[in-house]
């Protein structure tokens, strides 16, 4: 809500266009109107007036709208007379009233500040004078309100407000230093960044002389007569443009600075606004920027590795020594050159998806194997190469930074290496072979299969040497039937060549078999086949040649030193092998003929265990059996004290024939003949418990048949000589047996929970167990025995025997 203000409140100048007073006027007009009643001079001043003069009567309604009313507001006097002027007010009747009682109060106000709704609804700000209209007799028969449009006035007002806050607020939030100084040079504005930058609080400049507090003695001459020069001239250096100077700070310490001076305009006196800057950060960046272009610099043209500046559409812009020498190229001639005349063909492709996402900037950087074309047009170089975008703050990409890498020797040693590794391949291809081979010659041929792998050749043989009988025998060709001389064929050892350089170790090589003057039956075979180079590689085991791997191709003079390093590796592995499996078969051979033995020795004991049981029980036996029955008879013709000494001979003779069949059944049970290995193992478990007290809980599976007579026999020992281990060592009442057997084997298991004993002891030479010779009986017919035990942890014995006989 507006009040009605009083002008006292604000005091304004008046306009020299204006009247002196409108006041006066108003009051000159109202006498007149009172006190002579003059409605027509009133009506003239009101018409010529470009004010809005209205009056209203006692109810406020409009009696009179002058024309300047209607321009100020846009109403014609018809359209507001007798309507009342509470509806134009601002804050309408409340607004009215107040006028109208301090109207009745003071009979007149004076300028007073308010606002009227427009016919286009705008409001319009008025500086209004307001009387009470009287008649003749002093009545008071209505209002009369003059009233001046001051809307532009006050925006203006508002606008230089609205200025000077702006100003002031440049002046606040400036981050540069603003000082103005008047015609002396003296101080009249510092804003808070040139307090901040110099040092100085704004209370402490004003007034003074800028020279002094913020010129560098140096320059306070130069600074005076630049000025006295303006200010006599016109002429300035300084003015309108950006300088470089040293400025001082309230501490006395200089710093660089950025200075734009200008002339503030208007009338009267000049006076100077200085922008200043404090470019002390800009400079050490600056300074760090120069030393790290000469460190790029130093770095690009002296770096180890080839780099290189592109522009967009692939141009070199600039090259460093290292990447000129890569591609033999001189500068001047790289430069302008686009990546792709430098890139081998092939490589060309591999950019593109790469570039378009650097292009996209979805990546900042890429890194890529390819090769460059030297300049010798001969040569390729392959190279790592490492993109980088430089982009301006839009993010578009301005040029690229280029890295390169020569990785020809690297690459070179890869393709080395995997060169390598396909030979290493092969090499435990044929190691493997070799191991699962059973016989010289499938070594031989394992080796001959594998080595094509590594060498194309059209035919590969193995030759062993008989040096004493000047032989040599085809161990294995490759591949098979090739020719007529089949695995097997013995011929000369001069078919071979120069036997002894193959003796010293050294290949002999046989660059075209057609140059030979004398062929021999070998490389005849060989040309009919359509050999024409071949190599023969010595096999060599502790200084002695055992033979010769030789290799055939259809091209005279085929073989590299390459081809010839493999050969020698297979040669070396192979003689190795083949002098292994000499050896195995040596061993093998030793080793059956040892078992043989074995197996014939256990036969003879059992044998001859065999015949003494039988001696014993059917002569010594029966010997003793008919010298009891004689000494019975004599005893019952004998006298009473003859009858005791015979009986004392019969008894006796009836302990030592106990005595001989304990003997004949612990040599051999004679019902393991007759009856086979299970009532056998029943009746030793009957007869083991009277004897030894050890009880024996026994179960089986599959024994319902009989077995070969040597399993038969080396079962029942191995039961034999465990149960009777237990009864002697083991300490144990019990033990646990288990017999099964299938199709392929017989297994054995006995258990007891007795004192436990150290396995590895007993199986030393000098045990007296009979568990050795258990295992020995094992082992004899391929099967196997162990014990598991531990001192007081009981024992387990476990025994296979194989049921078939291996051929």
């Amino acid at each position: 809500m507006s009040k009605v203000r009083r002008s006292a409140s604000r005091k304004r100048p008046r306009s020299p266009s204006k009247p002196a007073s409108v006041n006066a006027g108003f009051t000159a007009v109202a006498r007149r109107a009172a006190f002579q009643g003059s409605r027509d001079f009133l009506q003239a001043i009101a018409e010529a007036s470009a004010d809005a003069i209205v009056t209203t009567d006692l109810h406020g309604r409009f009696t009179y709208f002058s024309p300047g009313a209607e321009a100020i507001f846009g109403y014609r006097a018809e359209e507001v007379l007798g309507q009342r002027i509470a509806g134009y007010y601002r804050n309408g009747m409340k607004e009215a009233r107040a006028v109208m009682e301090r109207l009745i109060a003071e009979g007149q106000i004076r300028h007073y500040e308010t606002a009227l709704r427009a016919k286009d609804g705008r409001w319009i700000d008025l500086d209004c004078s307001a009387a009470l209209l009287k008649d003749a007799n002093g009545t008071v028969i209505g209002t009369l309100g003059v009233g001046r449009d001051i809307t532009e006035r006050k925006r203006a007002e508002e606008a230089l407000r609205d200025s000077e806050a702006l100003t002031r607020g440049i002046l606040e939030s400036a981050l540069d230093a603003v000082i103005a100084i008047d015609h002396e040079r003296k101080i009249i504005e510092f804003n808070p960044a040139a307090e901040r930058i110099f040092g100085y609080s704004r209370a402490q400049v004003l007034g003074r002389q800028m020279a002094e507090l913020l010129v560098p003695p140096s320059l306070r001459e130069r600074h005076q007569r630049g000025f006295v020069r303006y200010l006599t001239t016109g002429e300035s250096v300084v003015l309108g443009r950006r300088l470089e100077f040293p400025a001082l700070r309230a501490d006395g310490t200089e710093f660089p600075a950025e200075l734009t001076v200008t002339r503030l305009q208007g009338e009267g006196p000049p006076q100077f606004t200085a922008h200043l800057r404090d470019i002390s950060e800009r400079k050490r960046a600056e300074e760090a920027l120069r030393e790290s272009e000469e460190r790029f610099r130093r770095a690009f043209d002296d770096a180890a590795v080839g780099m290189a500046l592109q522009a967009m559409d692939g141009r070199y812009l600039r090259v460093n020594r290292a990447f000129c020498a890569m591609l033999g190229y001189p500068e001047d001639e790289l430069l302008g050159r686009t990546g792709r005349e430098v890139t081998h063909p092939d490589d060309l492709s591999l950019d593109a998806e790469h570039e378009r996402r650097l292009l996209a900037g979805e990546v900042d950087w890429y890194q890529l194997e390819k090769r460059h074309l030297h300049k010798d047009g001969r040569s390729v170089v392959w190279t790592m190469v490492g993109v980088s975008a430089v982009r301006a703050r839009n993010g578009s990409m301005m040029y690229r930074v280029v890295q390169v890498q020569d990785i020809t020797q690297r690459k070179r040693a890869e393709t080395r290496l995997r060169e390598f590794a396909k030979r290493l391949a092969a090499l435990r291809g044929i190691d493997r072979a070799i191991v699962a081979a059973r016989s010289p010659s499938e070594i031989a041929q394992a080796a001959l299969r594998h080595i094509r792998r590594l060498i194309p050749l059209r035919h590969l043989g193995v030759t062993v040497y008989d040096l004493d009988a000047d032989e040599a025998t085809i161990m294995a060709v490759e591949p098979k039937g090739i020719g007529r001389l089949p695995v097997g064929t013995r011929v000369r050892l001069e078919s071979f060549g120069d036997v002894e350089a193959l003796r010293r170790g050294e290949v002999v090589r046989v660059d075209d078999l057609l140059d030979l003057l004398r062929s021999s039956p070998v490389y005849q075979e060989l040309i009919a086949v359509g050999i024409r180079s071949c190599l023969y590689v010595p096999l060599i085991v502790h200084g002695e040649l055992i033979g010769s791997l030789n290799l055939g191709t259809s091209e005279p003079g085929a073989f590299d030193p390459l081809q010839v390093e493999i050969a020698r590796e297979v040669a070396d592995s192979l003689a190795v092998a083949l002098h292994n499996a000499r050896l195995f078969d040596q061993v093998r051979e030793a080793r059956d003929r040892l078992y043989a033995m074995a197996r014939q020795l256990v036969e003879v004991q059992e044998a001859e265990r065999r015949h003494l049981a039988r001696e014993l029980h059917d002569e010594i036996g029966q010997t003793l059996t008919a010298l009891n029955l004689i000494l019975q008879r004599r005893a019952s013709t004998a006298g009473a004290e003859g009858a005791r000494g015979l009986g004392d001979a019969r008894e006796l003779v009836d302990e030592l024939l106990a005595r001989v069949r304990e003997m004949s059944l612990d040599l051999r049970p004679a019902m393991l003949d007759d009856f086979g290995l299970l009532p056998t193992l029943l009746w030793h478990f009957e007869r083991s418990q009277t004897r030894t007290g050890v009880r024996v809980a026994f179960g089986h599976s599959g024994l319902e048949r009989r077995f070969r007579p040597e399993v038969e026999t080396a079962a029942y020992r191995i039961v034999q000589e465990a149960l009777n281990n237990v009864a002697r060592h083991a300490g144990a009442s019990e033990a646990k047996v288990w017999v099964s057997a299938d199709d392929t084997r017989l297994d054995i298991r006995i258990e007891d929970e007795g004192v436990g004993f150290d396995p590895d002891a007993v199986f030393t030479v000098g045990g007296t167990s009979g568990l050795p010779g258990a295992r020995e009986r094992a082992a004899l017919l391929g099967g196997r025995l162990t014990i598991d035990s531990a001192p007081g942890a009981g024992t387990r014995l476990a025994a296979t025997l194989p049921l078939r006989v291996e051929p």
